[in-house]
């Protein structure tokens, strides 16, 4: 069976945003000072099925997007024939608590290379990534980055010329969408480039009704075809400015 899975990422941009409000003293965040270096540094936002890792550059914002059915390979049965006998054996050492000759059993059942028409399971694989590119931003400072693990929302946040610039970013249980919401506190003063990329080898990325969309079909791996085909969406949401599109690339725009 073949399973198409669209999603939507929404962009709101808000020229200014001004809100005033008493919180209790939060001891479940994550605070940093700098943009994370890697993927092991980016923060995690998700809903259970729709998720990204936050890397929150000032100069360019990176979402590693994920969605919980984009797997390689195709549907398919990885449990060799004639193992049954092998199974109970193994489960029967375990309960004896015979760990090392449980784990004989098992590497004689299912050596390491897996046969040549079979699989041990295909691994999980990344939707894409969503880029939001700043120019002129390369002299940020206060630069904060949090991820708010209560409410389950990352926030960057950092000051260009005396503008401060605040980004909010979570993924919608509800709406099953990831929400990122910019704003800035001097009108005019969001300008940036949206783009994106998937390591898949069958993708098209290009934009659409103001849209900017990713589809792709999930890699190969052993003896198994890629056959996971997958659409991604990113729908900016203006409050006024100007958004404008090329063959893949979209731009957002406030005239000063």
């Amino acid at each position: 069976m073949l399973k198409i899975i669209q999603h939507k990422i929404f962009l709101a941009a808000c020229g200014t945003v001004i809100s005033v409000s008493i919180q209790a003293q939060q001891n479940l965040k994550l605070i940093y000072n700098k943009p994370a270096e890697n993927w092991n540094e980016a923060l995690p936002i998700g809903n259970g099925k729709l998720g990204a890792m936050v890397f929150g550059g000032a100069v360019q914002e990176h979402l590693q997007l994920n969605e919980e059915t984009i797997w390689a390979g195709e549907p398919g049965n990885n449990v060799p024939k004639n193992t049954f006998d092998s199974i109970q054996k193994i489960r029967k050492l375990l309960n004896e608590n015979q760990f090392p000759e449980a784990q004989n059993v098992s590497d004689r059942t299912y050596p390491r290379q897996s046969p040549k028409d079979l699989n041990y399971g295909m691994p999980y694989q990344t939707m894409g990534d969503l880029f939001l590119d700043f120019k002129g931003h390369e002299n940020f400072k206060n630069y904060n980055r949090t991820l708010d693990i209560e409410k389950a929302i990352s926030t960057v946040s950092y000051e260009v010329d005396d503008v401060t610039f605040k980004r909010e970013i979570f993924s919608s249980f509800a709406d099953n969408v990831i929400i990122i919401k910019l704003s800035s506190s001097k009108k005019g003063s969001l300008n940036f480039s949206i783009n994106a990329s998937t390591p898949h080898l069958k993708k098209s990325i290009f934009t659409e009704k103001n849209q900017l969309v990713i589809n792709g079909t999930s890699s190969s791996v052993n003896n198994k075809i890629g056959k996971i085909n997958f659409k991604t969406v990113a729908f900016p949401v203006l409050k006024g400015g100007k958004l404008t599109s090329t063959k893949d690339n979209l731009g957002v725009s406030r005239g000063r």
